[in-house]
C-alpha cells in the first residue's frame, strides 16, 4: 500500500524511565503487517525517548535537561527559555486565571442544566402526586390522603402541599 496523500506524523513519548525495558535511550516503533512481516508505510511513526539514560551525546544532554531543576543548568538554550517562561509567575497566573474562568463557566452551565432537569423531574412527580390525591379524594379516601402527609420531610415544600390541599379541597367540596 502506498499512502502518498497522508502527511508524515510522529507521536513522541518522553518517559522518565525505560518503559520498554530494552536499555535503550531511544526507540523507534514502526508498523508492520504481521502476516507478511512487511512494513505498513502509512507515514506514522512512534518514538519513545527514555530520559533515564544520560550520557554526553546530544540526546543524553537533552535527557539531562528534562531532569534539571534549574533552567540555568540546562544545555539547550531553546528548552531553557521555554521552561523559564512556563515557570514564570506571570505566565502561570494568566493561565490559571483563564482556566478558572473556564471552569467556573462550565460549573455554572452544569449547575443550571442540573437544576432544570431536577425541576422537570420534580414537576412530573408533583403532577403524579396531585393526580393520585385527586383520585383518592374522588373515591372519598380522606384517611389515605391524611396518611400521606405524615412522611419524613413532608413540609419541606409547603407550596407544593398547598397546591395539593387546594386540589383536594376543590374536588372534595364540589
Amino acid at each position: 500500500m502506498i499512502f502518498t496523500q497522508l502527511p508524515q506524523s510522529y507521536v513522541i513519548f518522553i518517559t522518565a524511565k525505560d518503559v520498554l525495558h530494552g536499555q535503550q535511550q531511544i526507540y523507534h516503533v514502526e508498523r508492520i503487517i504481521r502476516e507478511s512481516g512487511k512494513p505498513f508505510s502509512d507515514e506514522s511513526h512512534i518514538i519513545y525517548f527514555n530520559t533515564s539514560y544520560i550520557d554526553n551525546s546530544p540526546l543524553g544532554k537533552l535527557a539531562e535537561d528534562f531532569h534539571a531543576l534549574e533552567t540555568s543548568k540546562m544545555h539547550s538554550p531553546i528548552l531553557s527559555k521555554r521552561v523559564e517562561v512556563l515557570k514564570s509567575f506571570n505566565a502561570n497566573q494568566k493561565g490559571d486565571q483563564e482556566m478558572n474562568v473556564l471552569l467556573e463557566q462550565y460549573r455554572q452551565k452544569a449547575l443550571k442544566e442540573g437544576m432544570e432537569k431536577g425541576m422537570e423531574k420534580g414537576n412530573l412527580a408533583k403532577q403524579k402526586v396531585m393526580q393520585l390525591m385527586g383520585l383518592l379524594a374522588e373515591e372519598g379516601r380522606i384517611e389515605d390522603i391524611k396518611k400521606s402527609f405524615c412522611g419524613p420531610g413532608i413540609f419541606a415544600e409547603l407550596a407544593f402541599w398547598n397546591l395539593i390541599y387546594k386540589t383536594i379541597h376543590i374536588l372534595y367540596i364540589k
